[in-house]
């Protein structure tokens, strides 16, 4: 049966044969594929596809998103070696005003330059970076 319109109904069956194929590619390369929120108009429709490295357990790999990966890219900048700090100091922990921080990364250009996350919480918190570079040291 040929589609000649993307409706509501026809995608949803679409999206269970997306799924099985990604299913196949998915288990040939090891990997994890899911299909994400799915677009449409009635002559084109859109989606994301995600993927993700599969560990040891059959677990995915924890995914850092694209603007923590712009934050690590900091820890190289210049900005980051004057203020102390490298990229081999991501993912360390550290204590500052009484709480326990995990460094994420490094924002060049903001006044609050450092990214932390306090552990087991999803929402970052930005940090001056000289109290952070001499807690970092302390350790």
């Amino acid at each position: 049966m040929a589609i000649k319109a993307f409706e509501r109904e026809n995608l949803k069956m679409l999206r269970s044969e997306i799924h099985s194929a990604l299913a196949t590619v998915a288990m040939k390369h090891g990997i994890s594929l899911s299909l994400g929120g799915i677009t449409f108009t009635s002559n084109n429709f859109r989606c994301k596809i995600n993927g993700d490295i599969v560990t040891g357990d059959g677990s995915a790999a924890p995914a850092a998103n694209s603007q923590e990966i712009k934050w690590r890219r900091g820890l190289d900048s210049f900005a980051a070696t004057v203020a102390g700090l490298t990229s081999k100091d991501a993912g360390k922990m550290f204590n500052l005003y009484g709480e326990t921080y995990v460094l994420v990364g490094f924002r060049p250009n903001a006044k609050m330059k450092v990214v932390a996350q306090k552990p087991g919480r999803k929402s970052y918190t930005a940090l001056p970076h000289q109290p952070v570079f001499d807690a970092l040291r302390e350790e």
